[in-house]
């Protein structure tokens, strides 16, 4: 994954490791986000984000391995032409929030989790039409590639969409 979430005392922001540096100017609240994920990524990124969030409370990096928010940002190039940023002129800019947006609505993490949890179910029960409709098109599609017109790697492609589908919108394991 390129984009971690990173997290501080209740701020995040987005931190790319293709550039090296947060993707907003500033921290973000949690329903910031959300909004983002689901409007850049859709169900499947809001379905994911309450694992990706635990991670970020948990190290202050939402990586699957042990990086913090330390270690991501100790080699950053945030500054001014591209050079490192000191970690806490990094905290100062990109993970604090401006005075107009209220940190104290996400400080507490139990309210944050339970919110993000109450918007994955959401998604997910909405959308059951949708994954259903989905399955069968990834079902057809690889019958089609197997029976009527043989074309394995369209065989291959059918299966392995029809399994992301099936994991992430009826598990929930995105």
């Amino acid at each position: 994954m390129s984009v971690f979430i990173i997290h501080k005392d209740g701020v995040y922001n987005f931190y790319s490791t293709v550039t090296d540096s947060p993707q907003y100017a500033r921290g973000l609240c949690l329903e910031e986000v959300v909004k983002i994920i689901q409007d850049e990524v859709g169900t499947i990124g809001v379905n994911a984000l309450r694992d990706r969030l635990e991670r970020a409370h948990k190290k202050g990096c939402s990586s699957y391995d042990d990086m913090t928010l330390v270690e991501l940002v100790w080699d950053n190039r945030a500054g001014i032409h591209a050079d490192n940023m000191l970690f806490d002129d990094f905290v100062a800019k990109f993970l604090t929030l401006p005075k107009a947006v209220g940190v104290g609505e996400v400080t507490d993490k139990e309210v944050a989790d339970k919110e993000v949890v109450d918007k994955v179910k959401a998604a997910m029960s909405d959308n059951k039409i949708v994954a259903w409709l989905m399955t069968f098109a990834f079902i057809s599609s690889l019958l089609t590639s197997l029976f009527i017109e043989p074309n394995w790697m369209m065989a291959w492609f059918s299966f392995a969409a029809m399994f992301f589908s099936w994991r992430v919108v009826w598990a929930g394991k995105g």
